[in-house]
């Protein structure tokens, strides 16, 4: 949303927009627009990343499962996660 939004009609009629017009002013730069932007790309890519971890992790745990016990109902992917470290972003 943050990606496409501040070009759109959505940007330009809001609450904010209508009722304050410095923050009309400053919302209608494609510098602010630009930003928020990148704000929305760089959420995108790091979503992806994740999922791509979480799904990778998934993958490992199955392939390994054939002498572990099944995972407890909505715990897999955490305990999954916390056996690579657990920590973000991911060291390499």
């Amino acid at each position: 949303m943050l990606l496409v939004a501040p070009w759109s009609i959505v940007w330009e009629r809001n609450l904010f927009v209508e009722t304050l017009p410095a923050w009309a002013s400053v919302a209608r730069l494609h510098g602010v627009r630009g930003m928020v932007s990148g704000v929305g790309l760089v959420t995108l890519a790091i979503g992806f990343w994740e999922l791509a971890a979480v799904v990778s992790a998934s993958l490992r745990r199955r392939r390994g499962a054939g002498s572990e016990q099944p995972a407890p109902p909505g715990g897999g992917v955490d305990r999954a996660l916390a056996e690579e470290g657990g920590s973000w972003p991911r060291k390499p």
